[in-house]
């Protein structure tokens, strides 16, 4: 526990230790668990509401296709698929991210074991439990997911589905503090100077936050963005 405390207060001696004996599976268990309880907190008094409304103003659905997609959300069923969802996309997620990473920094010559990789992706997903602490108790108080830790607070005017808003909210307090963590690993696991681990780390999420942008400009609107 004392390692997990110190990700938030001592990140490097952490990653040190991962170096050494690197291990994956209990932050991510315990980021998992507090996430899933978080979520469970706010499916019925927000994420169900607003999912049936969104439904509701939907247009371009039939009323027996709105009727059908607002029984999905009674019952058990919501309770079952959301945890199955959140667990699969996690895990899918950090394999990913690893993965990733992992290719990227062996074409720039730095060489280490995918497991160390993993370890340092899956203890910086413990930034992930203080951001949902606090945005489910945003939601809780706005009644609404639409809430942010993001530039998208100064730039509400924008609308939900302009490109640009979307591009702004990607660029978010907890995803930076996420990639700081991650950068902090890799000059540890690799070796390497901080200014190329953090040129890598940052350079691919700036790449990825332009392909998303201009994504948003070729796809329909409002296939991000209810």
């Amino acid at each position: 526990m004392k390692k997990f405390l110190n990700l938030y207060f001592s990140p490097v001696e952490v990653f040190k230790q991962l170096s050494e004996k690197p291990d994956w599976v209990i932050p991510v268990i315990i980021t998992l668990v507090i996430i899933l309880i978080l979520t469970m907190v706010a499916l019925p008094k927000v994420i169900i509401p607003e999912q049936s409304k969104r439904i509701m103003e939907m247009e371009q659905l039939q009323e027996a296709q709105k009727e059908r997609a607002l029984a999905s959300l009674e019952g058990i069923r919501p309770y079952i698929q959301t945890p199955i969802s959140v667990i699969i996309f996690t895990f899918l997620l950090i394999f990913a991210k690893a993965g990733i990473f992992f290719l990227i920094f062996s074409l720039f010559g730095s060489r280490t074991v995918f497991k160390k990789v993993l370890a340092v992706v899956s203890y910086s997903f413990l930034i992930s439990i203080p951001e949902s602490i606090l945005k489910t108790a945003m939601m809780l108080m706005k009644g609404s997911t639409r809430v942010y830790t993001s530039l998208a607070l100064f730039a509400s005017n924008l609308g939900f589905k302009s490109p640009l808003f979307g591009l702004l909210s990607r660029i978010d307090i907890f995803t930076i503090w996420n990639l700081i963590l991650i950068s902090l690993g890799f000059t540890v696991i690799y070796g390497i100077g901080k200014k190329k681990s953090f040129g890598v780390v940052f350079g691919c999420w700036i790449l990825w936050l332009l392909i998303q942008f201009g994504i948003r400009f070729i796809l329909p609107k409002g296939l991000f963005f209810g």
